[in-house]
């Protein structure tokens, strides 16, 4: 007596049913893979704005510049000095320059903080508000004018970083709305949303078009919360 077999008809069903079932789920695993890189990355935000709020405390409440030309920190084999950019695009480069992720780095010794995990192989994930070194003019230490926070009129909506598009080699690239609009589709990584860290210490996840990205596509931004530290 022989054994009754699964038709082709109901091979067929079967393997339809489970392609099926694959197409729905592998979505929902993607977002929910995204989901907690995002956590990830709000994390690391997190450190940062507690960094930078023991920064400002050590530093009469200025806040970092956004990079420097020479390295003004301690040199003990704690403290990194131009481990973070390779600025090859200003002044006919390459050239190694202090940056405001070395500045804080003794209050969170860990280089993966400045990484976002949905980054790529960039070397690191997040943008300075230009703003807080006086504007986009001023590139050098000699004329740079780190912001005082007694100079931020609402520090709980300015923004310090923010998730960015890193370029080439170099991860100290100022943050911008004009940035931001340039590079939306690359920067709204996180379930088309991006994270932030204000100068009041704190951070938040906003989605696509909300928060700071909502800002006019200008560089200065003059007169908005989110990027003008006198607004």
């Amino acid at each position: 007596m022989f054994k009754k077999g699964f038709t082709l008809i109901e091979l067929l069903v079967v393997i339809a049913i489970i392609a099926i079932l694959a197409a729905i789920l592998f979505p929902v695993f993607a977002q929910a893979r995204e989901k907690a890189r995002q956590t990830s990355c709000l994390s690391n935000c997190k450190q940062i704005g507690t960094a930078l709020q023991l920064y400002v405390d050590d530093y009469d409440e200025t806040v970092p510049l956004m990079w420097y030309n020479s390295n003004p920190f301690p040199t003990d084999n704690s403290y990194p000095c131009c481990m973070f950019t390779t600025m090859d695009f200003i002044y006919g480069g390459p050239a190694l320059w202090t940056t405001w992720m070395d500045a804080i780095f003794p209050y969170v010794k860990n280089r993966n903080i400045f990484i976002c995990p949905s980054g790529g192989k960039n070397l690191a994930g997040y943008g300075y508000n230009g703003n807080l070194v006086g504007g986009y003019t001023v590139w050098t230490q000699e004329n740079a004018k780190p912001i005082n926070l007694a100079q931020i009129n609402n520090s709980s909506q300015l923004t310090f970083i923010g998730d960015t598009l890193q370029g080439g080699t170099y991860s100290a690239m100022p943050l911008s709305s004009a940035l931001i609009y340039a590079y939306k589709k690359n920067i709204n990584r996180h379930i088309s949303g991006m994270n932030w860290t204000f100068c009041d210490s704190h951070a938040k996840y906003y989605k696509d078009s909300a928060g700071p990205a909502s800002a006019p596509n200008d560089w200065i931004c003059a007169g908005n919360v989110w990027w003008d530290p006198a607004a």
